[in-house]
């Protein structure tokens, strides 16, 4: 998945939209990310590249809910900014 907005935004997104709450933590190995870690699922955020990269148990579930978000996003025009890069949704 891509994500246009800042960290600031993705922090709320995760928190209000996708209902996940967990600690954030920074490093600057691998070209520098952020990545949250909650129960059953880390998200992995690349601000270089934009890129959203999910993991864990849960992972599934989450990615199901951002590319549910990312075709709504497109099919209404709406200014969150999250994509799905792989374009599945388009593929239908």
């Amino acid at each position: 998945f891509k994500w246009s907005g800042d960290f600031e935004e993705l922090q709320l997104f995760e928190n209000t939209d996708l209902k996940i709450s967990g600690t954030w933590s920074y490093t600057t190995n691998n070209g520098a990310f952020h990545t949250l870690k909650a129960e059953g699922v880390s998200i992995s955020f690349y601000p270089g590249t934009k890129t959203l990269n999910v993991q864990g148990c849960k992972s599934e579930v989450i990615s199901n809910n951002l590319l549910d978000i990312a075709k709504t996003n497109v099919e209404n025009n709406d200014a969150t900014p999250v994509t799905d890069f792989t374009n599945k949704f388009l593929d239908t």
